[in-house]
């Protein structure tokens, strides 16, 4: 079946095919072999759902700039497989990693990297602001109308119940917005490719495509997980949560604990003064810094209850009830990892959230506890050493933060001991407010967020941001020549930005040129991330590979290699040349299961 689509567009003369006999299997064949491994091949897949473990493969989609096929797997699937595995030219795909995750599972093909092209990474570099759907970004460079055929199999779908598992895979709609995507994906690397190499960016691209083959090899690898020990806590946290609503209904007459007007009203009647209202101005604030503050400064009984229900019910809701839901058959949960999931480039893990850990040792070993080693295997961690405050110091070129880094003593209770002209060790309450007034500096935080961080008056922060600034004036210097040139870029390009050491550009998109320097601290954070992962992969560790989360990387290693493995990563990630101060990573083992942070 071929439907031809006329428009006055790039799109125009378009032909959508679909493989349902053997005469249009032979025709694409011929038409596959036009192409003489020369041209630039798009390559997409249907699927009921998005995990490969659990959700079947519907479609394989091939095309170019004029032509778009779609093959039913289940019937012409062994045509599709034949292409890809005797194609020798190059593909380009709209996120390659979902695309081969799931013809990995379901087809047994491991995808070409070494020929892939990734239009939703180059849609990154050439505008990370934007939105990077297929789809819209078609809309907006290629044709408006792009759409359109999405609208219409979106309204067909409502009408008659389907999702994307049951819609019939001849349904004309179906078929057609399915052989549509390799068209669109080849028309917008046509335009994003030249815009790549303009900016400069070809390293960064390089480097992001290494990750997106690193990271789809983790997922598909997976984390094995505890579901004994996940339905053990899940029963004893629910019940205390429980106990607590119950209690705090006796003491304190409240109903509703997620109710933030029962709360505040209460703890407006203990005489407790509320600082912070809500977006709308209309009621008090009850978020995350704000109970912190309540629950950790003042002690205040039933902020602390709050706080503990709150993390309780995101422990079970975010993290366990989904490790028991989503583990496969074998016991592997398989997270999904966006190696550009910030406009920074930091990655972002979904499915379930572990990017969003707990900070507090005490949650987040619960949920880090769930992870277990394979059989005969032990888990190694490596975290990169206070990689923010390294990249401060080392764009600010302030020789007192460099000389603290350049020392065997603790980089934070160095810098304490200056300001406070005593020694400070770990343990100090200084340690943890230095430690907020340098990452609220990156974040662009002042002195009032800084406090209210720590838990400590401003007029305690205050003096001792002042003392930070006149003892490491570097510091204050970078973020104003980085906010000096965003303007600059502003006036003259319409848009601030700055650029990482990899040629990526980040703008400021949202207004705030403060968040500049921030930004290249991450992007260059997130850059030394992947990089590092790249070399692990280099050595031959990258099989052993399971899981990026912030600046932490977990390993699950077999037991009788650790030696050599713990030796090889140490001389692989610490790097002790290239940059005026060292950058390096601490490691742990753990035989039995993923320990705290």
């Amino acid at each position: 079946m071929t439907t031809s689509i006329v428009t006055e567009s790039p799109l125009a003369n378009l032909r959508l095919n679909l493989v349902d006999s053997i005469d249009r299997a032979m025709e694409f064949k011929r038409w596959i072999g036009e192409r003489h491994g020369s041209d630039v091949l798009g390559l997409d897949t249907e699927t009921g759902g998005l995990r490969p473990e659990h959700d079947h493969l519907r479609m394989v989609q091939f095309g170019d700039l004029q032509t778009g096929w779609a093959i039913p797997w289940e019937l012409w699937g062994g045509v599709a497989l034949e292409i890809l595995r005797d194609y020798r030219g190059a593909y380009v795909l709209h996120n390659s990693s979902f695309d081969y995750r799931f013809l990995t599972t379901r087809a047994g093909w491991d995808g070409p990297w070494d020929r892939t092209d990734d239009t939703y990474t180059e849609a990154h570099l050439v505008d990370p602001g934007r939105p990077k759907g297929l789809k819209p970004l078609a809309s907006r460079l290629v044709d408006p109308r792009a759409m359109a055929g999405q609208e219409l199999l979106d309204r067909a779908m409502r009408e008659n119940g389907w999702d994307w598992g049951t819609v019939p895979w001849n349904f004309p709609w179906y078929w057609m917005y399915a052989a549509l995507d390799p068209v669109l994906t080849c028309h917008i690397h046509d335009r994003l490719k030249p815009k790549v190499s303009a900016l400069g960016s070809q390293n960064a691209y390089a480097l992001e495509m290494s990750a997106v083959r690193i990271c789809s090899g983790m997922m598909l690898r997976g984390i094995r997980i505890d579901t004994e020990y996940c339905i053990r806590h899940i029963g004893e946290l629910r019940t205390k949560v429980q106990e607590i609503r119950s209690w705090v209904q006796n003491a304190y007459g409240i109903e509703n604990m997620t109710s933030n007007r029962q709360v505040t009203d209460r703890l407006e009647k203990d005489g407790v003064e509320l600082w912070k209202r809500t977006k709308s101005g209309s009621a008090w604030a009850l978020d995350k810094e704000v109970l912190e503050w309540l629950a950790d400064a003042l002690q205040h009984p039933l902020a602390q209850y709050v706080q503990f229900v709150r993390k309780a019910e995101k422990i079970c809701g975010s993290y366990l009830d989904h490790f028991v839901q989503w583990t496969d058959q074998y016991g592997f949960v398989h997270a999904n990892v966006n190696p550009l999931g910030a406009i920074t480039s930091r990655m972002s893990i979904t499915g379930p959230a572990f990017q969003t850990l707990f900070r507090e040792a005490k949650p987040s070993r619960i949920v880090r506890g769930c992870v277990i080693p394979r059989e005969g295997n032990v888990l190694i961690s490596t975290d990169m050493d206070q990689i923010e405050a390294r990249l401060m110091a080392i764009y600010s070129q302030d020789q007192g933060l460099l000389d603290a880094f350049n020392t065997d003593k603790d980089f934070f209770c160095e810098i304490a001991t200056q300001l406070w002209k005593e020694e400070i060790k770990k343990g100090d309450h200084r340690r943890t407010l230095i430690k907020n007034v340098i990452y609220g500096k990156d974040y662009g935080a002042g002195p009032e967020t800084m406090a209210k961080t720590a838990g400590v008056p401003e007029a305690i922060m205050l003096p001792l941001v002042e003392s930070f600034d006149v003892r490491f004036p570097g510091v204050r210097r970078f973020f104003n020549s980085v906010l000096t040139v965003g303007r600059q870029l502003e006036r003259a390009e319409g848009v601030g930005y700055v650029v990482t050491p990899y040629g990526r550009r980040i703008p400021n998109v949202d207004g705030r040129l403060y968040a500049l320097t921030n930004y290249l601290i991450q992007g260059a954070a997130a850059e030394i991330l992947k990089k590092s992962l790249a070399d692990l992969d280099a050595v031959g560790l990258g099989e052993y590979l399971i899981l990026p989360v912030h600046d932490e990387i977990l390993l699950d290693v077999p037991k009788e290699i650790v030696p050599d493995v713990l030796r090889i990563m140490k001389e692989t990630l610490n790097d002790y040349t290239s940059f005026p101060v060292p950058l390096t990573w601490s490691t742990e083992v753990f035989e039995e299961r993923w320990g705290p942070k």
